[in-house]
């Protein structure tokens, strides 16, 4: 009898530490989306910060008035946006941010401060992995909330 005590403890003290373990494993993951979602919230303020500043609105235009930029705003204005739409650009950028990794957002505001030192090949590179964040619609939702602005 004292065996099957013995026996009955131990599963105890098995079952106290898978249920330990468990708790530490949901509360790791609840404090890393915890802390994704305030990276990514940082991330997103930051960059609409520096948006609505007269050098950023300045530099946001100069991009704009690309014809290369206006040819594929006009061809993903055309699109459907598939009733996802922006009430500014603003918030399309929040969006937008919002989409990446914080290490995507990272190292995108890096290469953005190191543009003038990148080649071609390497823009073409960035600008494809950040269009494959996004479907055709939120592209065009996007590209809308731009071109209105």
């Amino acid at each position: 009898m004292k065996e099957a005590i013995d026996l009955t403890e131990g599963a105890l003290s098995v079952r106290r530490i898978i249920a330990f373990l468990a708790i530490i494993v949901l509360v790791a993951c609840a404090g890393g989306w915890y802390a994704k979602r305030q990276i990514t919230q940082q991330a997103s303020n930051k960059i609409v910060a520096e948006l609505n500043t007269p050098s950023g609105q300045a530099e946001l235009q100069k991009i704009l008035q690309d014809p290369q930029v206006q040819a594929e705003l006009a061809k993903l204005k055309s699109s459907n946006t598939g009733g996802l739409h922006f009430d500014s650009e603003q918030q399309a950028v929040a969006y937008a941010v919002s989409k990446l990794s914080p290490t995507e957002t990272i190292q995108l505001v890096q290469d953005y401060l190191h543009r003038d030192s990148l080649t071609e090949q390497q823009k073409l590179q960035i600008e494809h992995q950040v269009l494959s964040q996004f479907t055709p619609q939120e592209l065009a939702a996007i590209a809308d909330a731009m071109s209105n602005s």
